[in-house]
């Protein structure tokens, strides 16, 4: 075998380990990019409970305040 052949074989080696590589790393971000979306999914549908929170209390409180300013004024 030549050392061309030689290094031809081991160029060719190389390339097949870059690839398996590069698969692997593929396959791995996409299984983050499920799991990140699943997260960004369940933050939205969380900061939209709050918000309905946040609003539900914004008009108790509203309510609350015009009833002592009322019994204040009164």
């Amino acid at each position: 075998m030549s050392s061309v052949e030689t290094v031809h074989e081991r160029l060719e080696g190389a390339l097949s380990k870059l690839e398996s590589a590069i698969d692997e790393r593929v396959r791995n971000e996409g299984e983050r990019v499920k799991t990140l979306s699943s997260e960004v999914s369940q933050l939205r549908a969380e900061n939209a409970r709050l918000k309905r929170t946040s609003d539900q209390i914004a008009v108790r409180l509203e309510t609350a305040i015009t009833r002592l300013k009322h019994v204040l004024d009164g």
